[in-house]
């Protein structure tokens, strides 16, 4: 997908049902704030969860397959791409 040889739809979408919850309690914790801007949820980290965030990066083993995969993906992904995952809808 990354090369443009794939379309979004030949790639199975899955959120998983407790990441509502998750945030909301990001939410009541005043971690993120959230915001509609035209037809789009936005998160935005606050200041605690910027420093939580901080916290997680200064941990060498802390979530290390996640921050590899990041790390492999900064720079690849244009914001075109992001776009179109973020505004991406399937009938389901």
């Amino acid at each position: 997908m990354l090369n443009g040889d794939r379309h979004l739809d030949d790639i199975p979408l899955r959120i998983d049902p407790s990441l509502n919850r998750a945030i909301d309690y990001a939410i009541a914790e005043k971690l993120v704030a959230a915001e509609v801007r035209s037809n789009t949820f936005v998160l935005k980290l606050l200041p605690k969860g910027i420093e939580i965030v901080r916290r997680l990066q200064s941990e060498t083993e802390c979530m290390s397959k996640e921050k590899e995969f990041a790390e492999l993906l900064r720079g690849k992904v244009p914001n075109e791409k992001v776009e179109e995952i973020l505004n991406w809808e399937t009938n389901l």
